[in-house]
């Protein structure tokens, strides 16, 4: 359902007036929708609309010091590399990257692109992170070994990996599997991507597969208030003790609450908005 004139009135008044310029079409843009279908990142607790505030306020043209700022906090990020103003892209989705055909493809809240460096944003305010529907299903034991696949009856470890019908075998086990240490995936262990670690491992996957196809570094950046999500804060914790020791130094956590607190004599306008946000999840 594409929003009226009123419904885009109120979302642009969630929006950070910063952040405007990154919406190019506000009538076609893929907002968020509630459980009817209707779009609501017009509320106070959109998590959509705080990413498109924070991240457009930051990817600004005059907003280097705001990103030299979010740098000291992401540690992972080398400030210098911040002095240039990056490529936003909001709701980056691309099926090809992962042969996520058909169904819903990976979507990365902010992609930004800086010279041989793309970095993923998966942005939370107030919900979880996604987890892997075959269990809830009923088609995956949670498992990944042969056996585990209850509905084709397949011997593959995981049954994304293979065809189901016009599904198309997904590349996630291949991804990780390159980005692990050796010792992590074992066939015959509890899936670590069974539960909430199933959308922090395609954000990570989506990042160095879009980087390894541009011949370009990567980094993943799960950004959340942390005092609310100290679950998914030690998911992306879990995942990175899967990676190699260099690949695990490209995933950061960014502190929500810590970001505005650093912002406030920097930007007050933008901090004020986002403490506003964060008490209001």
């Amino acid at each position: 359902m594409k929003p009226g004139s009123d419904k885009i009135e109120a979302i642009r008044a969630n929006i950070y007036p910063g952040a405007h310029w990154a919406i190019n079409d506000w009538e076609q843009f893929p907002w968020h929708h509630d459980g009817k279908g209707k779009p609501d990142s017009d509320v106070a607790h959109s998590s959509q609309a705080f990413c498109i505030s924070v991240w457009g306020a930051l990817c600004h043209p005059d907003a280097s010091e705001l990103r030299r700022a979010t740098a000291r906090l992401l540690k992972t990020v080398p400030g210098d590399v911040f002095e240039e103003r990056p490529l936003l892209t909001l709701e980056f989705a691309d099926r090809t990257l992962l042969n996520e055909r058909p169904g819903t493809p990976t979507n990365i809240d902010a992609l930004l692109a800086l010279p041989d460096l793309v970095i993923a944003v998966e942005s939370k305010l107030t919900e979880s992170y996604g987890t892997c529907s075959q269990p809830g299903s009923g088609h995956c034991s949670g498992r990944y070994e042969p056996g585990s696949d209850l509905k084709t009856r397949t011997d593959a470890p995981c049954r994304l990996e293979i065809q189901d019908g016009t599904r198309t075998p997904r590349r996630y086990w291949e991804v990780m599997r390159r980005l692990c240490r050796p010792d992590t995936l074992p066939v015959g262990i509890d899936c670590p991507f069974a539960g909430p670690g199933y959308q922090v491992m395609r954000t990570i996957t989506t990042a160095a597969e879009l980087a390894r196809t541009r011949n370009e570094d990567w980094r993943a950046v799960f950004a959340l208030p942390a005092h609310r999500h100290p679950d998914s804060i030690q998911t992306v914790e879990q995942m990175r003790n899967l990676l190699t020791a260099d690949n695990a130094k490209k995933v950061a956590v960014l502190d929500y609450q810590l970001l505005a607190n650093q912002l406030t004599d920097i930007d007050p306008d933008l901090a004020r908005y986002m403490q506003q946000r964060l008490a209001a999840a």
